[in-house]
């Protein structure tokens, strides 16, 4: 038996065997019917997705053997990573590297293999998609071409699997970076919001510019420490670190409290709100903090995009397993394109409310999550001129 050699990358291929997070991993369907399709193309009792460790090969995906892993110097696949094109063998007997193979003189007594390996965009093979029988046999043309086209498509799963692994890292990386920047932030901010208060209520003869400067440092220092506090927010709940405290709640009395809140808002701009709650809900187990910032975005933002003299309408039903709130108005509406991006963090369809208000963009984006996290959905349907209407859908049983 002539033992493999290792490739000249071989530190290189192995770091990036080791990128993909795919060795010792529970079997996927998505390889699995790659395999059972080799077997079924090529007719063999046996096909296996190989990936070559450094002492080991490690089956990924196996049809017709019970072995999850061999060591490496018995491995055909170790031999087939060297080459560029499929490592054929007809007859394992009448090949010196193999014929003293463990894995050819005893079970499960290999004669025939066929392996063409999986060779990444950087150019490392990580193991082999394989085809292997146990009598002497040929491989034809069509096969060996069938073999190669689905070995590409297992290297494109594992190339998706390193990229999704990658991105997942760097929006960790973002969330990590924008919750310690906003908590850094929030402090100083807290001051000079406080300062700038304390100043306007302590100097109510201060007339003229001066006057004016001092509310401007007021009303920016609390629009950014808002932004602040909502930036924390969305990097708490993309990081997963929002444990959300469940209680049994009456989702009709805190939509209530909601739109207690919310009606100064609207007399402010002329706008009515009118409710309809269903008449004995069953309570709901929610966090009921988080889902009240939910309900107050949601009207909020209907009063803030609604002209002087409109109207929103809050409707709270039970459908089936769950509770719904509708939230409608008669705003300016959203436009199709602006649709798709309307949960995206610091997306801002418009930039202003019909009366100036401003938005940090993150508040949509914020309450979709959050719903999202007690198996939940939030939709919208709108049209540029005839208003908008925001779903909040919240199962009655917990995911």
């Amino acid at each position: 038996m002539i033992k493999p050699a290792n490739p000249p990358d071989e530190d290189a291929r192995l770091a990036e065997l080791r990128s993909c997070n795919i060795l010792d991993t529970l079997a996927e369907k998505e390889y699995d019917d790659l395999t059972r399709l080799a077997a079924r193309i090529c007719g063999t009792p046996t096909a296996l997705i190989s990936l070559v460790d450094r002492d080991r090969q490690w089956f990924k995906s196996r049809v017709g053997l019970d072995a999850t892993e061999t060591p490496r110097d018995w491995a055909f696949c170790a031999h087939a990573i060297h080459d560029q094109e499929p490592l054929i063998v007809p007859d394992a007997l009448e090949d010196e590297r193999f014929r003293d193979n463990p894995l050819v003189t005893a079970a499960p007594n290999i004669r025939f293999y066929a392996g063409t390996p999986l060779r990444t965009g950087a150019g490392h093979a990580l193991g082999t998609l394989c085809v292997i029988d146990y009598e002497r046999r040929q491989f034809t043309a069509g096969q060996k071409e069938d073999l190669e086209i689905l070995g590409r498509q297992v290297t494109a799963l594992l190339d998706l699997r390193r990229k999704t692994r990658r991105l997942a890292e760097l929006n960790e990386e973002k969330n990590l970076l924008l919750g310690a920047a906003a908590h850094d932030l929030r402090n100083p901010l807290g001051v000079i919001q406080g300062f700038s208060e304390f100043l306007l209520e302590e100097a109510e003869e201060l007339t003229g510019p001066h006057r004016i400067f001092l509310e401007r440092i007021h009303s920016n220092s609390r629009y950014i420490l808002r932004l602040v506090d909502d930036t924390l927010d969305l990097a708490a709940v993309e990081a997963g670190t929002v444990n959300l405290r469940r209680e049994a709640c009456d989702l009709a009395r805190l939509t209530e409290q909601c739109l207690e809140l919310s009606r100064v808002q609207a007399e402010r701009k002329n706008i009515s709100i009118e409710s309809r709650i269903e008449p004995d809900l069953p309570q709901i187990s929610i966090d009921s903090v988080k889902i009240e910032q939910v309900i107050q975005n949601l009207i909020g933002n209907a009063i803030k995009y609604t002209d002087e003299g409109g109207r929103v309408d809050v409707l709270l039903e039970q459908d089936a397993s769950q509770a719904v709130l509708r939230v409608r108005d008669t705003g300016r509406g959203i436009s199709q394109e602006d649709l798709k991006s309307i949960f995206r963090p610091f997306f801002r369809a418009q930039e202003q409310g019909t009366a100036g208000e401003r938005s940090t963009g993150l508040g949509l984006a914020i309450a979709e999550r959050i719903i999202g996290r007690h198996g939940g959905k939030l939709d919208v349907i709108s049209e540029p001129g005839r208003g908008s209407e925001f779903v909040m859908r919240l199962p009655y049983a917990n995911p």
